[in-house]
């Protein structure tokens, strides 16, 4: 069974929720191999580490290090990329590429603008996380 066709048969709730399932599905196909567990182990690790990583690059802003916002900019736009959040990643992606250019208040305005954009992804990636196991366990 497809995982496009698996995620609509056990989790319904992600359509009503606004969630692109076809989307969903790439993403779990070609991230995580149709694994749902791996999934979530990844989702685990991001929502266990997310705070620090943003606290990074706070930091690097706070000492208007290029070399470092560049870097921990990245590393944070790579952790969220495995979520198929364009989002989020489009604002890590402005802080990455203009770690030597911005002022400290274009960094300080465009972290602000990606926590906030983290803290509305969150609930959805436990959705999803949620909803996940539902075909783990039913599908099993």
């Amino acid at each position: 069974m497809s995982t496009e066709i698996l995620i609509n048969k056990y989790c319904p709730e992600l359509s009503s929720l606004g969630f692109d399932v076809p989307a969903i599905a790439e993403m779990m196909e070609t991230r995580y191999l149709g694994e749902f567990e791996i999934f979530g182990a990844a989702a685990g690790l991001f929502i266990g580490s997310y705070e620090g990583q943003l606290n990074d690059i706070k930091a690097a802003i706070e000492s208007m290090d290029p070399k470092s916002i560049k870097s921990t900019a990245h590393k944070y736009k790579g952790a969220i990329a495995n979520f198929h959040d364009p989002v989020v990643v489009e604002t890590a992606r402005a802080i990455e590429t203009n770690s030597d250019k911005w002022s400290k208040e274009q960094f300080l305005e465009s972290f602000n603008i990606l926590t906030q954009q983290t803290a509305e992804f969150l609930p959805r990636l436990n959705q999803l996380v949620e909803s996940f196991s539902k075909i783990q366990q039913e599908a099993a």
